[in-house]
């Protein structure tokens, strides 16, 4: 903390807080070079003066912000996106007639649980579904009962009570078996491989979606096989399987478009969007984002056009392009509270929150993440509500708060654990392990880096396990350990190279380069 010393002076005497400390004790310095031979009851005033010089000096440096030795690396990707866009699915394949009986109030009652849940009236809607339930129930409706099973799936998948999501798609498979829905089961495994996919369980993410891809196909149905496609592309784009992202997202872009569903199309291009931003390819990005709102207008889904200027302010944020963030930040929240998604405006806030800190307004900052966090909250998202935390603990970490920082970090990881999101979890991990080794805190900080570094690893994501591995050999150089502090800067400079940053690859191997040649001192950590 000590090489800090001097940054934290310079800064404060370019302050005009500074300025002003310095003049006054200039002028008591001047004023004793003057009337040395003044009476005492004089000379004492000066010093008083002087001090006081002094004192207003030392105000000024209490309010420099503490900056990090070496710039930071890449934000880790953020835990899986709490909004889901609107999904056409396709319809169950209905059994013979003789098997559906007719259930008009029961049909009513699925429609408008739909509405609520898009709405996020999320207790509306779960007591919506379980009186349509009932009534398919009376009347041995099955594939009724199904599709009712299925909203509550997702609506608990929404709210990150994911056994309860779990537990309604394995009901609602068995259902559409016994009445020989291929698709009805097929899109219970997309709910499943959505499920597994946020949770970084890739494997069984990929399983579902195979055997769902399948299912679809024997069917003769794109627009399923389309929405397989596009929750592989957001699976390979989270684990950093950039190619293979890019090519299912063209795949699935092509199916939407043979199937006349620019729904579809729009949001596989906004996940194309969100990929090509994440590899720095900006003007791609834009694109992607701009041809998604056009469709998302065309079809009237003001929900889409806002998920799109959200992504749109997310990479003018990026791109330090503050004002543009800021607009279609804005216009994005307009959108969101017209179609009353206090889900989406929440995301939006958080946005801002991380644009705000980056332009140093940190009560701004502060404010959109409470408020987001209160938005969270009211739509019982508890993996939003832990991502409005994570960025509030990186807040209060650069600003010096460190208590704050850890109660923060703490709350998020909580909540993280909850909704099974390791990824999250690893990014919470990763700002205690900053936060503890910016203190001198070695052992915590080697520890929370090493559990960040697991998790990431589970869920394979390269990104994060390179930025760990950045802070680690950070930690390293910091206790003297010049080898090991190497080793860890040019692993992360590897992963880096496989993930196209190109930029980030440098400022590892330089960070290493600066080390010499020299080993570990003896007694180093």
């Amino acid at each position: 903390m000590w090489e800090q010393v001097p940054r934290t002076i310079a800064e404060a005497a370019r302050s005009p807080l500074g300025i002003w400390a310095l003049v006054i004790v200039a002028l008591g310095l001047l004023g004793f070079a003057f009337f040395n031979e003044a009476p005492l009851e004089y000379r004492a005033g000066l010093f008083v003066f002087i001090f006081s010089g002094f004192g207003l000096f030392g105000w000024a440096a209490s309010r420099v912000k503490p900056v990090a030795d070496d710039p930071a690396p890449p934000l880790p990707p953020a835990a899986a996106p709490p909004t889901m866009p609107r999904v056409e699915r396709a319809d169950p394949d209905p059994p013979p007639a003789a098997a559906r009986p007719e259930t008009p109030e029961a049909d009513a009652l699925l429609k408008r649980a739909d509405e609520d849940y898009l709405a996020d009236r999320n207790d509306r809607a779960r007591t919506a579904y379980a009186e349509a339930r009932a009534l398919y129930k009376q009347v041995g409706n099955r594939l009724g009962e199904a599709k009712v099973l299925i909203g509550l799936g997702d609506l608990e998948h929404k709210l990150g009570r994911n056994d309860e999501a779990r537990a309604a798609y394995a009901e609602a498979r068995m259902l559409f078996r016994q009445v020989g829905s291929r698709l009805g089961e097929a899109n219970v495994l997309l709910g499943l491989g959505n499920i597994e996919s946020k949770l970084g369980r890739n494997d069984r993410a990929r399983a579902a979606y195979g055997e769902a891809r399948t299912l679809y196909k024997q069917a003769g149905n794109r627009l399923g096989e389309a929405n397989v496609l596009h929750g592989l592309g957001d699976l390979e784009r989270k684990l950093g399987r950039n190619d293979q992202a890019r090519t299912a997202y063209t795949e699935a872009r092509t199916l939407y478009k043979q199937a006349d569903k620019r729904l579809g199309e729009a949001n596989a291009l906004h996940g194309l969007g969100d990929l090509e931003r994440k590899l720095g390819r900006d003007d791609e990005a834009r694109t992607a984002y701009a041809e998604a709102r056009t469709l998302f207008r065309q079809v009237e889904d003001r929900l889409g056009e806002a998920n799109a200027l959200s992504g749109l302010g997310h990479l003018e944020s990026k791109l330090d392009r503050n004002d543009q963030a800021l607009a279609a930040y804005a216009e994005a929240r307009t959108l969101f509270r017209q179609v009353e998604d206090r889900q989406g405006e929440a995301n939006v806030l958080t946005g801002l929150g991380h644009l705000e800190r980056n332009l140093d307004r940190d009560d701004e900052a502060r404010a959109a993440y409470a408020e987001a966090r209160t938005l969270f909250r009211q739509v019982e998202d508890r993996l939003g509500e832990a991502n409005a935390l994570c960025g509030l603990g990186d807040l209060e970490s650069t600003l010096g708060r460190n208590d704050q920082a850890r109660t923060a970090y703490t709350e998020g990881r909580r909540l993280y654990r909850q909704v099974e999101d390791r990824l999250g979890e690893a990014n919470v991990l990763h700002g205690l392990g900053d936060l503890e080794r910016k203190l001198g805190r070695d052992d915590q900080a080697r520890t929370a880096y090493t559990e960040a570094r697991r998790l990431y690893r589970q869920v394979e994501d390269r990104l994060g396990e390179a930025n760990v591995l950045f802070g680690l050999g950070k930690l390293e150089k910091q206790l003297g350990r010049a080898g090991a502090a190497r080793r860890h800067l040019h692993q992360a400079a590897y992963l880096y190279e496989a993930l196209d940053m190109a930029d980030w690859q440098e400022e590892a191997l330089e960070a290493a380069e600066g080390l010499g040649g020299g080993e570990d001192e003896p007694g180093g950590g």
